[in-house]
This record gives C-alpha cells, sequence and structure tokens, in this order.
C-alpha cells in the first residue's frame, strides 16, 4: 500500500514537472516569436532605408545610418526587456527614442539595465543626471505596472556591438495603478529616514494625492496606521476611492452621539465665536511672499506641488505673519515683547524662513525632530543669506524643559501642530505665560502629549475621531475640533488645582487672565482651519477690563 502512494506521488510530481516545462517553453517560445518579428520590422525598416539611399544626397546619410541603428538597438531592447520579464518581473511600458543634435547619440535603453533591476524592484531613487533618458515601468509577477522611473546615463555600444544606454542614475517618478502596499510602506519609511530620498516625501505626497502635512504626521505615527494609511492609498490609485465596495454615509453610533451631546455647547459657542481669518489674507497672494515664499522652498519641479504651495500654503503663511504681527501690537502696551519666535514641528521651515525674513529684528529658531527637513531648512536659510534664524533638530519635550530652565519667554507658533503636540505647545505656554499662535492639526495623533486632565480619555478619542472625519453631516466635524479646542483654551486659562468642598460641592479655581482669540481660514487652504491665538493680560490690562465691565454693568442697572 505505502508503495503504491509513494508511485502515485512520484507520478503526480512528474506530472507536474512536466506542465511547468511546457508552460516556460510556450513562454520562450511566445518571446522568440516576438523578437522574430521585430527583427523583421528592422529587417524590413533596413530595406526601404537602403532602397532610399540611392535618392539621397550626402548630407542625409548620417541620419539615414541614425535611424537605421535606432531600429537595431529596438531589437535589442526587446530582447534584454524580455529576458527580464522572466527573470526579474520587469516590462518595458513605454520607450522614447529621439534623436540629438550630435550624430549618432541615440536615447536608448538596454546594455547594462540587468544590473540595476534589484535597485528598481526595492524603489532606490537618485538624482537623475543630463543626458540619454528613457521611462521604464517596473512590474510585479503579474506583469502590472507599479511605478515609473527615469533613466539616465551615457550611451555606447555592448559588447554585441548594439547601441545601448550605460545607466549612471535612476529616478522614481510617480506610482500606478496596481502597486503593492508593502511598496508604498517601503517608500513611507524611505521617506521617513530622509537620506538619499530626502526629497521623496514632497513627491510622494503628491503620487498619492495627499497633502505633505498629512503623509509628515503618518510617518510620524505608529506602523499600524502606516499599514492602513498604505492600503487605502494604493486602493485609491486603482479605483479613485479609499474604501471597498460602495461608498457609505457616515453614521454615529449611540456612544458618539452621547459624548457628542454632552460637548456640542462648548464647540458651538467656540464655533460661533471664531473670527474670520480669509479677509486677512488677500485671496491670489498678490506676488506670494518673494525669495520666502513657500513654493521656492520646493526641492521638486512636480506640477501638484507648485500649486499645493500656491494655493494652499501661501495664504497660511500670510495668514501667520499677520497674526504674529497682531499679538506683536497687542503686546506693546505696558508688556515686554518677545524678542524670539520658536516655530515648534516647523518641518523644512516655511513658516519660519518667512518670519525670518519678514521680522529681521527676531530671533527665529525652528525645532523639528525630523532631521531631513531640518537640513533643507538649514540650506535654504543659507541660500537666502538669513542671520537671524538658527535650527534645532530635537523632540518638542525638550523644548519645555529647556524654557522651564532658561529665562528665555519666547513667542511659540506652529503651523499644522498634529494632534498632541498642540497640547504640549500651549502647556508650555500654560506654565511659562508665552504668547502662542497654533493651528491644531490631526487631533488624534501623539496622545501621549496630552495632557491628562484636558477631559476624560475615552471621550477624548470619541471627539477626535469625529473632528477627523470629512464625511459627517453639516458641521459635526467642525463642532467635535472646536469642543477639543475649547477643552485646550479652559485648560490654559486654569492654573492651580481645583479644590472641592466636600460640605458644600462647589470648586474654586484660580484663573489667570488672558486674551484669547480663534481663527477660522477658508477649508480650500486646509481642512484643518482653526488657528488659536493668545497672549497673558498684564495687570494693567486686566484692571482696565474689569472697570470697562463694571461700568457696563452699572450702566446696565441704571437703564
Amino acid at each position: 500500500m505505502v508503495v503504491g502512494v509513494l508511485s502515485e506521488m512520484l507520478t503526480n510530481t512528474a506530472t507536474n514537472l512536466k506542465v511547468t516545462k511546457q508552460t516556460e517553453q510556450a513562454s520562450a517560445e511566445s518571446c522568440r516569436d516576438m523578437m522574430g518579428s521585430k527583427r523583421a520590422e528592422a529587417n524590413q525598416t533596413q530595406n526601404n532605408l537602403m532602397v532610399q539611399n540611392d535618392r539621397l544626397s550626402d548630407g542625409d546619410i548620417a541620419t539615414v545610418q541614425m535611424q537605421r541603428d535606432v531600429e537595431e538597438t529596438k531589437v535589442a531592447l526587446v530582447q534584454a526587456v524580455y529576458v527580464h520579464r522572466i527573470k526579474h518581473a520587469i516590462l518595458l511600458r513605454e520607450l522614447r527614442v529621439s534623436q540629438r543634435e550630435e550624430v549618432g547619440d541615440v536615447d536608448v535603453v538596454g546594455g547594462r539595465l540587468r544590473q540595476l533591476s534589484s535597485d528598481v524592484v526595492s524603489g532606490v531613487a537618485a538624482v537623475g543626471l543630463p543626458g540619454p533618458s528613457a521611462l521604464l515601468v517596473p512590474a510585479s509577477a503579474s506583469g502590472q505596472p507599479w511605478s515609473v522611473h527615469f533613466f539616465s546615463g551615457n550611451p555606447g555600444r555592448s559588447k554585441t556591438g548594439r547601441l545601448s544606454l550605460f545607466v549612471t542614475s535612476l529616478q522614481m517618478t510617480g506610482l500606478t495603478s496596481g502597486v503593492s502596499p508593502a511598496v508604498v510602506e517601503l517608500l513611507l519609511a524611505e521617506s521617513a529616514a530622509g537620506g538619499l530620498m530626502s526629497p521623496l516625501s514632497s513627491d510622494l505626497a503628491a503620487w498619492l494625492g495627499v497633502d505633505a502635512d498629512e503623509l509628515l504626521a503618518v510617518t510620524s505615527g505608529p506602523s499600524a496606521e502606516q499599514r492602513a494609511f498604505c492600503s487605502r492609498r494604493v486602493r485609491w490609485l486603482a479605483c479613485g476611492r479609499e474604501v471597498r465596495g460602495r461608498k457609505r454615509s457616515t453614521r454615529l453610533n449611540a456612544k458618539s452621539h452621547q459624548v457628542l451631546q454632552r460637548y456640542t455647547q462648548r464647540g458651538t459657542v467656540l464655533l460661533d465665536s471664531a473670527e474670520d481669518a480669509g479677509q486677512l489674507v488677500s485671496a491670489e497672494g498678490v506676488d506670494g511672499l518673494g525669495p520666502v515664499d513657500p513654493g521656492a522652498n520646493l526641492r521638486s519641479s512636480n506640477p501638484w506641488l507648485v500649486s499645493y504651495a500656491e494655493r494652499k500654503k501661501r495664504p497660511q503663511v500670510e495668514l501667520m505673519l499677520q497674526l504674529v504681527r497682531e499679538l506683536f501690537l497687542c503686546t506693546a502696551d505696558g508688556q515686554q515683547q518677545p524678542q524670539e519666535v520658536i516655530d515648534v514641528g516647523g518641518g523644512r521651515g516655511d513658516l519660519a524662513l518667512a518670519l525670518a525674513w519678514t521680522f529681521p529684528e527676531l530671533q527665529v529658531t525652528l525645532w523639528e525632530l525630523h532631521a531631513p527637513s531640518v537640513e533643507q531648512g538649514r540650506t535654504r536659510a543659507a541660500e537666502l543669506g538669513l542671520k537671524n534664524i538658527s535650527f534645532r533638530c530635537s523632540s518638542a519635550t525638550s523644548l519645555g524643559q529647556e524654557l522651564q530652565a532658561s529665562s528665555r519667554r519666547p513667542l511659540l507658533v506652529a503651523l499644522h501642530a498634529c494632534g498632541g503636540l498642540s497640547d504640549l505647545v500651549l502647556d508650555s505656554c500654560k506654565n511659562l505665560d508665552l504668547p502662542f499662535c497654533i493651528c491644531p492639526c490631526c487631533y488624534a495623533s501623539l496622545p501621549e502629549l496630552r495632557p491628562a486632565e484636558l477631559c476624560p480619555a475615552e471621550d477624548f478619542a470619541v471627539l477626535a475621531r469625529l473632528a477627523e472625519s470629512d464625511e459627517l453631516a453639516g458641521e459635526t466635524a467642525e463642532v467635535a475640533a472646536c469642543a477639543i479646542n475649547s477643552l485646550r483654551m479652559q485648560n490654559l486659562t486654569s492654573s492651580g488645582t481645583t479644590n472641592n468642598n466636600d460640605n458644600n460641592n462647589t470648586n474654586t479655581t484660580t484663573t489667570t487672565p488672558w486674551n484669547i482669540r480663534v481663527y477660522k481660514f477658508p477649508k480650500t487652504w486646509s481642512s484643518r482651519n482653526f488657528v488659536l491665538w493668545g497672549h497673558q493680560l498684564t495687570n494693567n490690562t486686566s484692571n482696565n477690563n474689569s472697570n470697562n465691565d463694571n461700568n457696563n454693568d452699572n450702566n446696565n442697572d441704571n437703564n
């Protein structure tokens, strides 16, 4: 019986090997047929050119020879590419063959391309050098392309005498439908690590159709959120939406309803009191910000990134400059004005560079954890010749400790401070009485930086999830975001510990007088469109405000 089973297993194995061999032979025959047809086309073209040679002048002979070499190169290219398709799953989708001014200099691909196949699959990119080039689309094992690369190198002839491009550099230029989430996750890791691919961050955001700020928030989040983000954006590349099947409207569950009702009044009051910030900035940005315009800080000429910088980033930076100027005007009466501005989480320095350029009398410090972004900002500042700006590559938690141990009292600004980073900045302002101008972002991110006394963790998780949803009906997301910001402002103005009296159940809280405003700018700039602005009031200002309030109350009583 055992012999029979073994015999049957050997028979099945032999059958499978035979089928595999037949499949390989069929694939090889298909490749040979295609290469044969290409060779026949090249021969026919060569014959046509030879017939035409009798009617050509001497000046046209070089052009004819070039065309003949191009046809020969196409045949060699097909051979090389189909070998790659069998061995390395590399598929040529588009080849651009062009003639240059110099005779015999032809843009082709081939030759030593095989040596770069592993680099292509891993997604390593380098800055493209000027010279002959072609467009190559690597593919998965199924033959579906997932990314587009731009190759550069030197033309020459291989050992067999065929024209070839000996590649010296390659650069990834885009992603296509069919890309694996694992590939996007790899590129996300390369974007966070920087190094050779430091310009990849802005390009990857454009390829995935997201804001650069959102991409930066994802790279700083946990690995589980990064994997989920990669899966959603791959699905978006494939079918234009992040969700499977039919898109359904978002609905609130019972718990979300309860939490939202608990904080609705708080959020609605703040939303109604928010000042329109769109009027503070010109609609078109006029001439922009000159040499410190966000578009001038790009390391890529990607049209999508240029448009993003002009339509979204520029007006936000202009608004922050206006609000910083307003802070200095409000603190000019009897208060010591800050001599330093710290841009917390400032990335590559779009806001910090604009502050240093606009306020040359101030010392500006960019405080950022991502080292490649800091280096890009430092390089740009050197190009502009700015002497009043410095750069610190460090975590935001060390900022509060450093300020606590020193006598520095700067103005803290943050444009799109992710989640708990906004709370960390406000906590420093509360402890040290510092003025601030903060645009919160990504309410659910970095929960470990959020103060525990803000509100119960379960309630905050629900509010953050609602604030991050762009698919809720009406103003639900805005109300949730304003509820969180209202809790932040309450925590800021509350100094000291609340004392509970068990006899009469009354609470006593010591408060510090603050002048606080909330601004709201158009969603066309960003969906995270609230700015928290404030400074501590002096005793004189506080007394004047109290006297004015008392006079108003007396007048109302008399009336």
